[in-house]
């Protein structure tokens, strides 16, 4: 089975992380191949067979979109796929029509509320709801039971919890000394930094003496100002980004502090963890805030546990065991390769259609420039194609999301804003 892999971005992490857990540990007869919008090359993936530089865009103009489908189409032939399994953002309304005309399955993958909830406009919500409503998308693989719930609510039954697997090659169980000193691993950017400067200034709440910080970003500098003018350089390091956990943590430290796979990391290695996010703490993680966070990807957002009494040793032996058995990516891939195995799209003319008159649309020279997910020509289309078609067109079903742009263009706002971009 060939599966075509498709992202708006591969840089590094959570996402990227995953990808390549799956990647390294694929069975022979199950082979990768990738279609990102923008790829940063790093140790991940190796050897992997990448197309790039798609456009996979908010802003992708009603050419740009259809040259992504065009490419996507000649790709799934030419490589022969079997599925298309797409991750967020833009790149999903591509692979989704790419799927309908070369009748290639697809699934996708639920990595948080963004997944759900970043289509903005008339055209990419109802095209994003109606995807689901129609079975177009055969299967939803969610890391977190709140992803499956999400969907649920929008009558959408096919979304599976499917666990963020481990390579437990890659985290043996470590060696955990109990020397006070703890690392803290994480994005250093302003979602984040909130929570780390509350970890430091509640250190002693949880008898720690010294934090080791192992990450990087665009709030790097704030941070290390911050531990300047508190005077507490002496206490807590920065220690900059690294991908080789297993060797930072061996035989040096305490135990982890971190949110999400960092945690499922930790607890992997069998060492203390205590577990931050949200702007706040939620404390050592025990069986009990362990029952309450993996099937949410160890994240706190939703639990009101507080707990400050040290993890036992005997306690993370029980979590150890069955974190092997949800969590080990051997396990995840059987489930993974049974589900696509038996998973099926469902093909809808009135979709294929809707992309021949989007089609039309970028032969016409001025037209083509357009914005695809904002242009009223292009909502015109999916009112007719979509919508009459839908029950779940009403803009503000998804009630998360506050960000909605109402604005529709026409062809007389872009030809205001060339004029406005040709007088700078």
């Amino acid at each position: 089975m060939k599966i075509l892999v498709v992202s708006d971005n591969f840089s590094k992490g959570g996402l990227e992380t995953q990808i390549n857990t799956y990647y390294n540990n694929l069975p022979n007869n199950i082979e990768f191949v990738f279609a990102f919008g923008k790829y940063t090359k790093t140790d991940l993936i190796s050897g992997a067979k990448i197309y790039q530089n798609f456009n996979f865009s908010f802003n992708d103009t009603i050419l740009d979109f259809c040259e992504d489908v065009e490419r996507l189409i000649s790709i799934i032939k030419e490589e022969d796929i079997d599925v298309i399994h797409v991750h967020p953002y833009y790149g999903f309304f591509a692979a989704l029509f790419a799927s309908q005309i070369t009748k290639t399955k697809i699934v996708y993958t639920y990595h948080g509320i963004g997944s759900f909830n970043f289509t903005k406009t008339h055209i990419s919500q109802p095209l994003f709801l109606y995807s689901f409503e129609s079975g177009a998308i055969s299967n939803v693989f969610s890391v977190s039971e709140i992803g499956v719930n999400n969907f649920s609510k929008i009558g959408y039954n096919n979304a599976i919890l499917l666990e963020n697997p481990i390579d437990l090659k890659q985290f043996p169980i470590a060696n955990y000394v109990n020397n006070k000193k703890w690392l803290l691993i994480s994005r250093i950017d302003s979602d984040k930094i909130g929570e780390i400067k509350l970890i430091i200034s509640k250190m002693s709440n949880y008898d720690i003496k010294y934090i080791d910080i192992l990450g990087d970003g665009n709030e790097f500098d704030n941070l290390n100002e911050y531990l300047i003018n508190n005077k507490l350089t002496q206490k807590v390091s920065l220690k900059g980004y690294s991908n080789k956990i297993y060797n930072e943590v061996n035989n040096k430290y305490n135990g982890i502090i971190g949110i999400g796979r960092v945690i499922l990391e930790g607890l992997a290695m069998k060492v203390p963890c205590i577990l931050i996010g949200n702007n706040k703490i939620t404390g050592f993680v025990n069986e009990k805030v362990y029952n309450e966070i993996k099937n949410i990807n160890f994240i706190n957002r939703t639990t009101n546990i507080i707990n400050n009494k040290m993890v036992t040793y005997e306690e993370l032996g029980r979590i150890n065991l069955d974190l092997i058995n949800k969590f080990s990516v051997d396990n995840v891939l059987k489930k993974y390769v049974n589900i696509l195995l038996t998973s099926n799209s469902i093909y809808m003319p009135n979709l294929i259609s809707l992309y021949s008159e989007i089609k039309k649309l970028s032969e016409n020279a001025q037209l083509k420039n357009c914005y695809f997910h904002k242009e009223r020509l292009v909502y015109n289309l999916v009112d007719t194609y979509v919508n009459k078609f839908s029950g779940l067109n009403d803009i503000s079903i998804i009630s998360t999301n506050t960000n909605l742009v109402y604005e529709l263009y026409d062809l007389t706002t872009y030809r205001m804003n060339l004029i406005k971009e040709g007088e700078k």
